[in-house]
C-alpha cells in the first residue's frame, strides 16, 4: 500500500523532486524490515518445522514477496516516465532505470504465478510428522491422522515397551514414508507446472532459460550440459575406483560445545578476520547449531538479515566430528556475507566461499584429533567432493530435462524418464536412482541452484591442492575470493588464479591431481 500510494504520487507529478524522493525514501525501513523478517520466519520455522506462528508467517512473507515486487516495478515505471528520471537515476537509484520506460516485465499473472510458487514451496517444507496424514489400519485399529498423533495413540493404547507396539510403530513409520513422499512427488509435479506456466507469461522458452537468469549465470546451459558429459567421463571412473577402499574406524562424537569451541579456535587460526567473524557470530546470537530431531529441518543453511546488517548460521549436528565440516562449510557463506554485506553475491562465487572453506579448514584440524580421524576426515572430504559432482550433477541434467517438458506432459511418469536419461547421461546407465532419491530440497526452493555446487565445487578441489602442495597458497587464494573486486563467477577464478570448469582439460586435471591425494591416503591403510 505504501509503495502504490509513492507510485500515485511520482504519476501525478504534482509535488516537487524533493518531495518525490523523500517519498521514495520513506519506503526503505519497510522493504527493509519486510526482507528481514523474510529471514527471521525461515529461521524460526527451521527450528521447529511444526510451530504453526512461524509456518504462517514464513508462508504469509513468502506469498506476499511476488505482490512486493510487482509493487517495487510500478515505482520503478513511474519513474522512469518521470520528468526527473534522470535526476532519480543519478541521485537516488544509482542505475539506469530506463528499462522500465515501457513497463514491467511482472504481469499480474506472472505475480499470481509467483505467489502459488511461494505457497507450494512452503507446504513442501511444513512437511513433517506433525503434518502429515496416514491411515493406519490392522485387525483392531483403523486410526487416520498426524504419524505423530497415530504413535501417540498406538503408544496410549498398546504401552511404550511392548512388542505389539513395536510392531505398529514399524507400519506407521513406513506409511508415513510412503504418504511423505507421495505428498511431495505431487507438490513438485505442481511446482513444475506453476514455473513452467510462470516461464511462457515472462517470454521465455522453458524456466530452465528464466532459473540461468534468476540464478545470474553468465555461461549458457551448453556450456553446462558440455561440463557435465565431462563428469560422466572422468569423474566417475575415479570415484568407482577409489570407492571400495572406504577407510574403516570409529568416528569420534563431537558435542554442540566441542564442536563450536574447536572451529572458533580453528577459525582464529585462520586469520584475525576470521576469528573476529566467528566471534561476532557467537556474541550477538547469530547463529542455531543444533542436533537434529523430528520436527527440525533436516538441512543446514546461512541467510541475511537485512535490518541487522548481518548473515545468520543454522547448521544441523549429527553429534559426530564430520559436523565440523558442516559448519565450516557454513561459516564460509558467514565469511562471505561478514565481508561483502550479502551484496552484488553470484551464487556460484558464493558456493565456492563456502566450500572452499570446508575443504581448506581440514587442513587446520590436526590439533583437534588424531592422525587416523584426520585421514578419514580428508578421505571423505575428497570422496564427498567427487560425489558432489556426479550426483549434483544428475541432479543438474534432471531439472534441464525436466524444465523442458511440455506443461501438458508433466507427469510422474515423464520425470521418470528425465531421471533415467539424467542417469545415463552420467553413469552410461540408468537404474540407480528413485525421484525419491533427487527430490530434495534445492529443487523445491532453489530451482536451477544445485548446478552451482557442480561448477563451484572443482576451483574449491583446486583451492584445497594449492594449500596442500604449498602451505598458505590455498587460503591467499581463497582471502583473493573473498576479498573481490567484482562479482562475476568466471571472472573472480580468474582474480585467484584458479581454472573455469568449462575451460578445456581443467576438470581431469584436477581430478586426476586428486586421485593421487586420495590414493596416498588409501594406501596408508591396506
Amino acid at each position: 500500500a505504501a509503495f502504490d500510494a509513492v507510485t500515485e504520487l511520482i504519476n501525478a507529478n504534482i509535488s516537487t523532486f524533493d518531495e518525490q524522493v523523500t517519498a521514495i525514501a520513506s519506503l526503505e525501513d519497510g522493504y527493509e524490515l519486510f526482507s528481514s523478517m523474510y529471514a527471521v520466519a525461515e529461521i524460526y520455522s527451521s527450528k521447529d518445522t511444526a510451530a504453526k506462528f512461524w509456518a504462517d508467517e514464513y508462508e504469509y512473507l513468502s506469498s506476499s514477496a511476488p505482490s512486493l515486487t510487482g509493487a517495487a516495478e510500478d515505482l520503478y515505471v513511474a519513474c522512469a516516465n518521470s520528468p526527473y528520471a534522470r535526476d532519480f537515476e543519478e541521485q537516488y537509484f544509482g542505475f539506469d532505470i530506463s528499462e522500465y520506460k515501457d513497463g514491467g516485465k511482472y504481469t499480474y499473472a506472472a505475480l499470481e504465478f509467483m505467489s502459488t510458487e511461494a505457497i507450494l514451496e512452503s507446504e513442501y517444507k511444513a512437511l513433517s510428522p506433525s503434518t502429515v496424514i496416514i491411515n493406519y489400519v490392522s485387525a483392531s485399529d483403523n486410526i487416520e491422522g498426524t504419524y505423530e498423533d497415530v504413535l501417540a495413540e498406538l503408544k496410549d493404547k498398546y504401552g511404550a515397551s511392548s512388542k505389539a507396539y513395536s510392531n505398529a510403530a514399524t507400519v506407521a513409520s513406513m506409511l508415513y514414508n510412503n504418504a511423505y513422499q507421495a505428498a511431495a512427488s505431487d507438490i513438485y509435479i505442481e511446482l513444475l507446472k506453476v514455473r513452467s506456466l510462470l516461464a511462457t507469461e515472462l517470454g521465455y522458452e522453458s524456466y530452465a532459460e528464466l532459473g540461468y537468469e534468476k540464478m545470474g549465470y553468465t555461461y549458457t546451459s551448453d556450456d553446462m550440459l558440455g561440463y557435465l558429459a565431462e563428469i560422466g567421463k572422468y569423474v566417475v571412473p575415479v570415484y568407482t575406483l577409489l570407492y571400495s577402499y572406504e577407510l574403516s574406524g570409529s568416528t569420534p562424537k563431537w558435542s554442540t560445545s566441542t564442536l563450536v569451541n574447536n572451529s572458533y579456535r580453528i577459525a582464529s587460526s585462520l586469520g584475525s578476520e576470521y576469528g573476529e567473524a566467528f566471534s561476532y557470530m557467537l556474541q550477538h546470537g547469530l547463529y542455531d547449531i543444533s542436533p537434529s530431531k523430528a520436527t527440525r529441518l533436516d538441512a543446514s543453511f546461512t541467510t541475511y538479515i537485512s535490518s541487522n546488517s548481518s548473515p545468520y548460521l543454522f547448521v544441523t549436528t549429527t553429534g559426530y566430528v564430520s559436523d565440523f565440516s558442516t559448519l565450516m562449510h557454513e561459516f564460509g557463506h558467514f565469511m562471505d556475507g561478514y565481508v561483502n554485506n550479502s551484496e552484488g553475491n553470484s551464487l556460484e562465487t558464493a558456493e565456492l566461499c563456502s566450500q572452499g572453506l570446508e575443504l581448506l579448514a581440514l587442513t587446520k584440524l590436526g590439533n583437534y584429533t588424531s592422525a587416523s580421524v584426520l585421514d578419514q576426515m580428508a578421505y571423505a572430504a575428497f570422496m564427498t567432493s567427487l560425489e558432489v559432482l556426479w550426483y549434483q550433477g544428475v541432479l543438474s541434467m534432471f531439472e534441464h530435462l525436466a524444465y523442458a517438458i511440455p506443461y501438458e506432459s508433466i507427469n510422474r511418469d515423464t520425470l521418470e524418464a528425465a531421471l533415467a536419461e539424467a542417469e545415463d547421461s552420467i553413469f552410461g546407465s540408468f537404474g540407480m536412482f528413485t525421484l525419491t532419491d533427487v527430490l530434495q530440497i534445492h529443487l523445491y526452493v532453489a530451482p536451477m541452484y544445485v548446478q552451482s555446487y557442480c561448477t563451484s565445487i572443482l576451483p574449491a578441489i583446486e583451492l584445497y591442492l594449492l594449500e596442500l602442495d604449498n602451505a598458505g597458497a590455498g587460503f591467499a587464494a581463497y582471502n583473493k575470493i573473498l576479498h573481490r573486486s567484482e562479482d562475476d563467477f568466471l571472472s573472480v577464478l580468474s582474480s585467484a588464479s584458479l581454472s573455469s570448469p568449462f575451460a578445456e582439460g581443467s576438470l581431469s586435471r584436477i581430478i586426476g591431481a586428486l586421485k593421487v591425494k586420495l590414493a596416498a591416503i588409501v594406501n596408508k591403510y591396506p
